[in-house]
């Protein structure tokens, strides 16, 4: 009878593309295809999303308690040993602030603060930061008949342990004008905001 007949058609209406197969043995019939094109809007988030997921997570802040174990001097209990309010404000990924309070110990309390250089090691699959490394220096501050400052260093290591919290241990030694350097080993826990 009649020959079969097979035609595609494309037509582009803006902002739609329809495509059309139309076969027919006799008689037409056909079916409809309607594809709208992706929007810009979409297209941008898609690459934000894409962005966001290249970026590696970034270390976190904490403030946390621990102990300190005095490893010379008695000028300060940083030197003797006591309980230390232990912290870290990140700056970015490379700088951050350091600070320890050694507090009732058997000497006075003493508070210690440090712009550290990080060397974060991270993860080869996820980018998330294993340990943190981390060397600095600054100034202790202790109350002895009046405020006196003496220079600081420190050098120690950040574990995170998971997203809320932040292993620390760090060795500080700080160098009043008495000639007795005071050195402390500060070993803690901190939570992570």
């Amino acid at each position: 009878m009649y020959p079969s007949l097979s035609l595609l058609a494309q037509y582009s209406l803006l902002p739609i593309t329809i495509s059309a197969l139309i076969i027919g043995n006799g008689a037409s019939s056909g079916k409809c295809y309607a594809q709208t094109p992706p929007s810009e809007s979409s297209q941008n988030t898609s690459k934000d999303e894409a962005t966001k997921k290249a970026e590696p997570p970034s270390a976190k802040s904490y403030i946390g308690l621990g102990g300190t174990i005095g490893l010379s001097g008695n000028n300060t209990a940083l030197g003797t040993g006591g309980l230390a309010i232990l912290s870290r404000n990140v700056l970015n990924d490379l700088l951050s602030i350091h600070s320890n309070n050694v507090v009732f110990g058997t000497a006075i309390p003493s508070a210690s603060n440090a712009l550290t250089l990080n060397f974060p090691i991270r993860d080869s699959t996820t980018q998330e930061i294993v340990v943190s490394p981390f060397l600095g220096a600054g100034i202790q501050l202790r109350n002895i008949d009046g405020l006196y400052i003496s220079p600081l260093a420190v050098g120690g290591v950040d574990i995170p342990l998971n997203k809320s919290l932040t292993g620390t241990i760090r060795l500080e030694a700080a160098f009043p004008n008495t000639g007795n350097t005071d050195m402390g080993v500060s070993i803690g826990i901190g939570y992570n905001f």
